[in-house]
């Protein structure tokens, strides 16, 4: 088996569709992203193509970062309708929440990131409003895109975009399989929402992995409880017009392999020479990533090799009467 490489967290590659020159998929119109919890830098892979997208920030407590992208700032938190309500400000502001702590639960965990950084230090109002209400309004396009990540809020921001997903390929979000905030939806309800609306599962990682603690201590052998992930969600049959952004989505995101098929498949409805040149620059692409992997590979069988000659000429070098454990 080759050495895979590492999606986790989903880089870019050097090369992709999305970003190519050459075939300019979006030269005229960027490809639309809702940044649910937009603080920080852009999260990847869109951080490597700044000039092909545009990114609508919803962020009630405002953000510093400085992003190389358009951008537009629709005012207030994303929830599941206008509203006003109160944050709860942790005492670690990140984990700052709509919802307030389960500090019952809470307390079962590792002090590092249980009850204490989530405690609750103050209580903010803050406007709230949903994707499908500054879309109405004219503050945004529809997305093909949304990433969320707001702590607890993510289902009723999903169901406050139900009116705006006709254009949407995928969905990158933070769900929650315990209920570390009183009243969340779980990881399940999200899943539930996003499938019964044309989105699969693609990838998951373990995000929040937490250990246990036993009067006041965690155990060094101990497995860690996984009580949070980030899912990627993308369409299995996306909309004709976006066929080409979704083939280079998913190159984008590393499924190289489907990308490749999706061109060769008769039913797909794109101009010949579009596909003519998106299918030479995905093979260019293919090679050149497969040619890499297969390098990577060699040096870890390498390195492996090495290693092991290394023990044995180490064990040809100890005496017999040396006590093995010493070492």
């Amino acid at each position: 088996m080759p050495n895979r490489r590492k999606h986790e967290p989903f880089f870019a590659p050097k090369r992709n569709l999305f970003s190519d020159p050459q075939i300019g998929l979006f030269a005229k119109d960027k490809f639309r992203i809702v940044d649910g919890g937009a603080d920080g830098a852009m999260f990847a892979p869109f951080d490597a193509t700044p000039k092909d997208i545009h990114v609508y920030t919803f962020e009630p407590r405002g953000t510093t970062s400085q992003r190389p992208h358009q951008h537009t700032v629709v005012e207030g938190g994303i929830w599941s309708k206008e509203a006003t309500q109160e944050l709860h400000v942790a005492k670690v502001p990140s984990t700052s929440s709509i919802y307030p702590p389960n500090m019952e639960l809470l307390t079962y965990f590792d002090d590092r990131y249980g009850a204490p950084p989530r405690t609750t230090e103050k209580r903010v109002p803050i406007e709230l409003i949903s994707i499908d209400a500054a879309v109405s309004q004219g503050k945004m396009r529809p997305p093909n895109f949304i990433k969320l990540d707001v702590h607890s809020a993510e289902y009723e921001a999903l169901q406050g975009a139900q009116n705006s997903l006709d254009e949407c390929l995928g969905v990158l979000v933070e769900v929650w399989h315990l209920d570390i905030h009183k009243g969340q939806k779980l990881s399940s309800a999200v899943d539930s929402f996003l499938n019964e609306n044309g989105f699969l599962l693609f990838s998951g990682r373990h995000m929040m992995s937490w250990l246990h603690s036993w009067k006041g201590q965690v155990l060094a052998s101990d497995r860690p409880h996984t009580v949070g992930a980030e899912s990627l969600y993308l369409r299995w049959d996306p909309p004709e017009h976006l066929l080409a952004a979704h083939i280079a989505l998913l190159e984008l995101f590393g499924f190289s392999a489907l990308a490749r098929r999706r061109l060769d498949e008769e039913h797909i409805s794109l101009p010949s020479d579009l596909r003519a040149r998106m299918a030479a620059a995905l093979d260019a692409n293919i090679e050149e990533r497969e040619v890499e992997e297969a390098e990577a590979a060699r040096l870890k069988r390498l390195e492996k090799k090495r290693f092991k000659e290394f023990l044995v000429e180490r064990e040809t070098l100890i005496p017999a009467s040396v006590e093995r454990d010493s070492f």
